[in-house]
């Protein structure tokens, strides 16, 4: 399956789940989500994100209050039963979702106007131009052995726009990090706990790449990332414009091809500053 399949068959499912005949409630997770069409869950929200223009959150949030909306209209059916069927764990919570989506609570709906909220409708994926994308970095699959990374690790709210803040931390301090392996080479590891969507960001490790030592200050952290076989892409573009490499990455080539990432995390590497700049993505790992 292509990633423009597994997104096909993510909504196929989702959808299906909404139904008021179906034997389970509706999909209410990500991560749940991901793992039913057996696709990492991070890698999963991009490409999700990529392909249907919307966030995979939003779109369970939105499609399941829009479905709410539509049983709710013209019936006398209890708004708690309602709520039930639709996988909320109480109806004062069902009832505070329907009010911060639509602005109005669910009972004020149904004795109002038909109709009167925006209603999100069924995603229809789609294609990408790929000539919409200057010099498409083509990938390569490679193995690597282990690495030993030492840094400081941050959180970074979702929609952050910029890194620089950390590297600038990291880098008034990469100083007292010990042992590093030469030639310098930087990393910005990213992951993805399954189930931690509702975090609203990532936590993300900027390091170098260390010998394995027990030796290092007590402010830093080191991670061993495990031998892995790996997807990789090459941004050669200033780091502004690194949202367009990801855009291709997860909207063209991800989508178009016969891979799937195998883990929720990756990593971004680079050497001296002016370098391409690396992006690995895990397809397994190795013991």
């Amino acid at each position: 399956m292509t990633g423009f399949d597994y997104i096909i068959a993510a909504i196929e499912l989702f959808e299906n789940s909404l139904r008021r005949e179906s034997p389970a409630h509706p999909v209410s997770s990500v991560s749940v989500w991901a793992s039913k069409v057996g696709y990492s869950s991070h890698h999963f929200t991009r490409l999700f994100s990529e392909i249907t223009g919307m966030g995979a959150r939003e779109y369970i949030t939105g499609r399941r209050l829009s479905e709410a909306a539509r049983r709710i209209t013209g019936s006398d059916t209890p708004l708690a039963v309602t709520a039930a069927e639709l996988g909320y764990a109480d109806y004062e919570t069902f009832s505070r979702s329907f009010k911060a989506y639509f602005g109005v609570n669910p009972k004020t709906y149904r004795d109002g106007t038909p109709g009167s909220v925006p209603i999100l409708e069924r995603a229809e994926p789609r294609r990408q131009n790929p000539g919409a994308f200057l010099e498409p970095p083509e990938p390569d699959i490679i193995e690597e052995d282990k690495h030993c990374l030492t840094g400081m690790a941050f959180f970074m709210d979702d929609g952050t726009p910029s890194f620089h803040k950390p590297w600038r931390i990291f880098s008034s301090v990469e100083h007292l990090v010990r042992d590093p392996l030469q030639p310098l080479r930087y990393y910005q590891f990213s992951s993805w706990p399954s189930g931690t969507e509702e975090l609203g960001g990532q936590p993300i490790l900027c390091a170098m790449e260390t010998r394995e030592t027990s030796g290092q200050e007590t402010f830093l952290y080191t991670r061993i990332i495990p031998p892995s076989r790996y997807i990789r892409f090459v941004h050669r573009a200033d780091i502004s414009e690194i949202r367009k490499t990801y855009a291709y990455i997860y909207g063209v080539y991800l989508s178009e091809a016969h891979i799937a990432p195998g883990e929720s995390w990756e990593f971004q590497r680079y050497g001296n500053p002016g370098d391409p700049l690396e992006i690995l993505i895990p397809l397994e790992t190795r013991n």
